[in-house]
């Protein structure tokens, strides 16, 4: 009987110890996805969104971006010399939400090891991160943007025309933080509308003294398209924090031309739309 209780009890302590070590907060190296890279091949790494940090550790890698949701690496020409005794490298990118991690390894025989000059992060290589400050990713940006865009055009909200330009709200939306505007611009003169920047801001609806503060400008999250320039048309979705403002104050957006004409449209939208 004893015998049989010292049995269960152990058999319990291995089971214990077996889930314990599947729940380690630590990960070795050699437990990454591995990855060979050759000498002076690029290495790409596509992320789903944004990188927002990335580190090489161990080999002498060279890296940069060349968009903002690619890493790419490589083993510069002079490295032979250095590679020699570091046995592996270690690739750490974070995402808007991730972390992955990835094990890197000197291919010296292409054919028994082959390098690989491509790398798609997809979820098994993820870590969930919950980042301060970020609630959406690109990818969600961009998912309710083109959402918005799909929306029949009805009667614009509010419009502003000055000398052939006009500048329209189609719609407003609110998703997680963030207020989406579905803006359009239209240009009925023989001039190209050459775009110096669209600004938003919270100022008051009546400037009483020039000496005091009476805005300040808000930082947009996200804007779905960068055109420098239009001809007859322009419609964009931007992205701002939610906030809330009194009813003495206006949303005012901005649409400023470069110098030569130098056009500037300002629409003021109140806190009831």
């Amino acid at each position: 009987m004893i015998m049989k209780k010292i049995s269960i009890y152990a058999a319990l302590l291995l089971c214990w110890l077996n889930v314990s070590a599947q729940r380690s907060p630590f990960k070795a190296i050699s437990d990454l996805p591995t990855i060979y890279i050759a000498k002076e091949m690029s290495l790409h790494f596509i992320s789903p969104e944004n990188i927002v940090f990335a580190d090489l550790s161990g080999l002498p890698l060279s890296g940069d971006m060349p968009v903002k949701n690619v890493l790419r690496i490589k083993l510069p020409k002079d490295s032979l010399g250095k590679i020699r005794g570091m046995e592996q490298g270690l690739v750490t990118i974070t995402g808007e939400h991730f972390m992955a991690q990835f094990r890197l390894l000197y291919s010296e025989d292409p054919l028994a090891q082959p390098a690989i000059t491509q790398v798609e992060i997809v979820p098994e290589f993820m870590k969930p991160l919950d980042i301060d400050g970020i609630s959406f990713s690109r990818r969600d940006f961009k998912a309710h943007a083109y959402a918005m865009l799909s929306i029949r055009k009805d009667k614009k909200r509010k419009q502003v025309e000055a000398l052939g330009i006009s500048l329209a709200l189609n719609h407003v939306y609110t998703a997680g933080d963030y207020i989406f505007l579905d803006l359009e611009a239209k240009n009925q003169s023989n001039l190209c509308y050459d775009i110096d920047s669209l600004r938003f801001s919270v100022r008051d609806k009546k400037i009483t003294k020039a000496t005091n503060v009476q805005s300040f400008p808000l930082e947009t999250a996200f804007q779905l398209y960068d055109p420098q320039r239009f001809e007859k048309s322009y419609r964009n979705i931007f992205a701002i924090k939610k906030l809330t403002f009194p009813g003495n104050k206006v949303l005012e957006i901005e649409l400023s031309e470069k110098q030569t004409s130098g056009r500037v449209l300002r629409l003021e939208i109140p806190y009831k739309e």
